[in-house]
């Protein structure tokens, strides 16, 4: 009784890390033949020729079925290959009868496994927010997210690192959520330019985030003086203004503005 290749327990994916070099273990594959006797019993493999990409990228041991890489893979490019592996018997097969061997092909996913080798990026390099002075401590400002080609990196981890005057700010290592830390002053402080760093464990990378100060009527106006004198004559009605007085609004920072603060007695 004479019996074709049969395949026996295979491992149906096998897997490789990006950027390792040529030559890379990837997988083994095993089959079997039920024939009792030599050259009819042996095995021998291949990778199907009629797929000259895989030719390209994997290499396979005939007498063993090890399948080792070529290239140096790049996960982000390409993730999954499917390689067709043909085992055949050593001797012409009495079931074809056409002097070709008896032969079993079988498909095999091999996985480009990752490596944390991209850093952080934001898809903005410069964000743009507003928030109300009297806006009350720990409301949320803006959140800025970075992405990851990588799927083997560690969790990204936000910090600002750079423009936050007198600590004014805080963000959510996690999230990425910057949030009102201390009371704002508009009159004091009515920009900030801060630098947000995203870290994935091994890399990192920034972006800028712009935060304006909303002004609030929040103050009164101010007398430039404390105290207003005028010199008048008994018994003398002017016909002209005798006293000048001014006031400022520090709400207003616009000086122009500020003039119509002026009063004549």
């Amino acid at each position: 009784r004479v019996t074709g290749v049969q395949t026996c327990a295979l491992p149906i994916s096998g897997s490789v890390l990006e950027h390792e070099p040529a030559g890379t273990p990837v997988i083994r594959v095993s089959a079997l033949d039920a024939d009792g006797t030599y050259p009819n019993n042996r095995v021998i493999y291949r990778i199907d020729d009629k797929d000259a990409e895989m030719l390209d990228l994997f290499n396979i041991n005939p007498d063993t079925g090890d399948v080792t890489t070529k290239v140096e893979f790049d996960r982000e490019e390409r993730e999954i290959y499917a390689l067709t592996v043909i085992a055949e018997d050593g001797a012409p097969s009495s079931l074809l009868k056409n002097g070709r061997p008896n032969q079993t092909p079988n498909k095999f996913r091999i996985v480009i496994k990752d490596k944390n080798d991209n850093p952080p990026y934001f898809p903005q390099q410069h964000y743009t927010a507003e928030v109300p002075e009297d806006a009350d401590v720990g409301s949320k400002v803006i959140e800025v997210v970075a992405q990851d080609l990588d799927t083997e990196a560690s969790q990204t981890t936000y910090s600002i690192t750079n423009g936050n005057l007198h600590f004014d700010f805080e963000i959510e290592p996690q999230t990425g959520f910057i949030k009102v830390a201390k009371a704002l002053d508009f009159e004091q402080i009515n920009e900030y330019s801060l630098t947000v760093t995203a870290r994935d464990g091994s890399y990192s990378n920034s972006t800028t985030v712009q935060i304006n100060i909303q002004n609030r009527n929040d103050m009164k106006p101010d007398f430039l003086q404390g105290e207003y004198f005028a010199k008048l004559k008994e018994e003398f009605v002017p016909t002209y203004p005798i006293l000048q007085v001014t006031a400022i609004d520090p709400d207003i920072r616009d000086a122009r503005v500020n003039q119509i603060g002026r009063a004549h007695v």
